[in-house]
Parts: C-alpha cells; structure tokens; sequence
C-alpha cells in the first residue's frame, strides 16, 4: 500500500503540528505544511496529495481562494479539502461548500474530532485509513 500524503495549509503553526499529529496517528505516512494559501497550492500543484486541510483566514491566498485554484486545476480538482475556519459563520461555511469543500470544522479543533471528520472524507473518496489500532 502506497504511503499516504496530505497537506496542512494554516498560518498558525501551533495548529499545523495538532494537525499534523492526528493525521500521522491515522496513518499518513507524509505530512507537509505551508503557512499560507499561495504556498499550499503550489504544493499542491507539485506534489499531488490524498487530502488537504486548510484554514480560511490567511495571509496571501485565503483558504477559499486556494480551494477555488485547486477545483480548476485539471490534475488536481478531485483533492479532498477539509476547511478549517474559526468563526462559526453559517455564510462562510456556505462559501466553502459552494467552492467544493469536501468538509468543514470550526476552529478550536478538537483531536477526536477532526480524526473524525478524516476518516469520514477519506472513506467518501475511496481512500479508506488503516483501522484504529492497526
């Protein structure tokens, strides 16, 4: 089985490595990061990956603008992106389902609930994670 990769797009690096230990936890054997939207796309661009968390608020290239250049990128428009946004904004969270978010959580994340809400996306892309435990 071929390791899998994601990317944390965040500009709070304290939240890039929480992110980075529950995906790790799940079984991502690679995990990049990128502190701003215009860094996360050109990874993305480069590097293909089976998911991608991102924040919306950053500087640069917001979550959203980034989300929107990988739904018109021909190679990568099918990467699931969980956004990851810290106000509880109904019109915001709209915006990301409107862009194509695969899914949303609202800021602070807790672990067990974002290792949920992987798991959750990556079975809806066939992309099933190892059992708990394994």
């Amino acid at each position: 089985m071929t390791q899998l990769k994601a990317l944390i797009v965040d500009d709070m690096q304290s939240m890039r490595l929480m992110i980075k230990q529950v995906l790790q936890q799940l079984g991502f054997g690679q995990v990049d990061q990128a502190p701003n939207g215009a860094k996360g796309f050109e990874l993305v661009r480069l590097n293909g990956y089976d998911l991608v968390i991102s924040d919306v608020e950053m500087p640069e290239l917001s979550g959203l603008d980034m989300l929107g250049l990988i739904r018109k990128d021909a190679k990568r428009k099918q990467t699931p992106v969980i956004m990851l946004t810290a106000v509880q904004d109904r019109q915001q969270i709209m915006r990301a389902v409107e862009a194509g978010a695969s899914g949303y959580l609202v800021k602070p994340v807790n672990p067990a609930s974002l290792a949920t809400r992987v798991r959750a996306v990556m079975n809806q892309n066939n992309k099933p994670l190892p059992p708990r435990g394994a």
